[in-house]
């Protein structure tokens, strides 16, 4: 087990959760992974220990609730005697399988699932308690991957690439966009059912309008127009005519 058992690994859980305040875009999160892989360096001493750390720093990327497994997988491989050439090439292997996985999973599946369920919880009355359940669910599941990752890289070490390229993985996050699509379908007739169910019929075809509007600019001689910049120009259109009239 790296570090000093479980309670280095328990430091490096919660110090996790700080590894975008670390984020740089030289780096990336280097300085994360090298401020959560700290407490699993213990059992490394004088000059290994120090280019071991300084090592940690350089650029790197992952998802964010996956970099507890890169640091014990990274501080396995550092204690088994491996040289620092395989060492940075076993890191920069783990870049993109930690990335994708991460942003496929949690990003594009599961925190679309949740924010579906609550949206269909408000739509159906459940107030504040809708938000609560959102946060709460989702923090637990963060410290469950989390910790699971920080397991598997304590147990697999230099040979964590088989585990994330295990079928299960692939059925794992297949599973988990299905469910997203889902939870989607299911929530959005629901949730504008319920929103514009006091809404004129006025107000209706003028949303009907502007939605139809984006998509011709965006798809037609305004290709650059993307939603972001749209729905920003028509809330500022909204707000001013709003006030205007008002």
């Amino acid at each position: 087990m790296v570090g000093d058992g479980v309670t280095g690994q328990i430091s490096t859980l919660f110090r996790s959760f700080g590894v975008g305040a670390a984020f740089s875009y030289e780096r990336m999160s280097g300085l994360g992974l090298a401020f959560i892989m700290r407490p699993l360096l213990v059992n490394l001493r004088g000059k290994p220990k120090e280019v071991a750390a300084g090592r940690s720093t350089q650029y790197f990327n992952c998802h964010p609730f996956l970099s507890g497994l890169a640091a014990t997988a990274l501080v396995r491989a550092e204690l088994s005697g491996r040289s620092v050439d395989e060492i940075d090439r076993f890191k920069q292997a783990l870049i993109g399988p930690l990335g994708l996985i991460g942003d496929r999973f949690i990003w594009a599946g599961l925190l679309p699932s949740i924010s579906a369920a609550a949206l269909l919880l408000v739509a159906h009355g459940a107030g504040f308690l809708a938000p609560i359940v959102l946060v709460s669910v989702f923090t637990v599941v963060s410290f469950v991957i989390r910790w699971g990752g920080i397991k598997l890289g304590d147990r697999k070490g230099f040979d964590v690439g088989h585990a994330l390229a295990h079928p299960g993985v692939k059925r794992a996050l297949a599973v988990v966009d299905a469910m997203a699509a889902f939870m989607i379908g299911l929530s959005v007739p629901q949730v504008s059912s319920w929103l514009m169910d006091s809404w004129p019929i006025a107000d209706i075809g003028g949303v009907l309008v502007v939605a139809a509007l984006g998509v011709t600019l965006s798809r037609g001689v305004f290709k650059r127009v993307d939603s972001l910049r749209f729905g920003l120009v028509a809330i500022g259109l909204t707000l001013v005519i709003g006030w205007v009239l008002g």
